[in-house]
């Protein structure tokens, strides 16, 4: 099973002056990897990151790519003031059994970094509730009587 984005074939990247870059929105997030630990099949798990604009000019979230499909999001705000911060709610629902990771790539605006990487991570387990069909007893065994 191989996952993977198809991007189209690169074009020239373009040339910034310094005073674009400086003047440039600048996004900063404040955890790139999230492990939610075990989930059970089929359940979609929700986790909000926080994106702070560092930088001079509005910063906007011009799409959000994952491979899987199993990432959606939304973010709060239809973009970000400098020195201000923006929540992004990220809901994700692993589909194969096992250790799970999958990357969601956000492409802002960002003239220094139009490509930020956020990594989700799962164990998926049929069931957080089952119990082992095998149980202890506790009584003694009497060995050698």
């Amino acid at each position: 099973y191989i996952k993977g984005i198809v991007d189209p074939k690169p074009t020239e990247k373009p040339v910034y002056t310094e005073d674009q870059l400086k003047k440039s929105p600048k996004a900063v997030v404040d955890k790139v990897a999230y492990n939610i630990g075990k989930v059970e099949r089929g359940q979609k798990v929700t986790y909000k990151f926080n994106i702070k604009n560092t930088g001079k000019t509005p910063l906007l979230l011009t799409s959000g790519k994952s491979a899987c499909g199993c990432i959606t999001h939304k973010l709060d705000k239809e973009n970000i003031l400098p020195g201000k911060t923006g929540v992004l709610e990220v809901t994700y629902a692993p589909v194969m059994d096992g250790k799970n990771s999958d990357v969601l790539t956000l492409i802002t605006n960002d003239l220094n970094n139009p490509k930020t990487q956020l990594t989700l991570q799962a164990e998926v387990v049929e069931s957080l509730t089952n119990q082992t069909p095998l149980k202890e007893d506790k009584t003694n065994i009497p060995f050698g009587k």
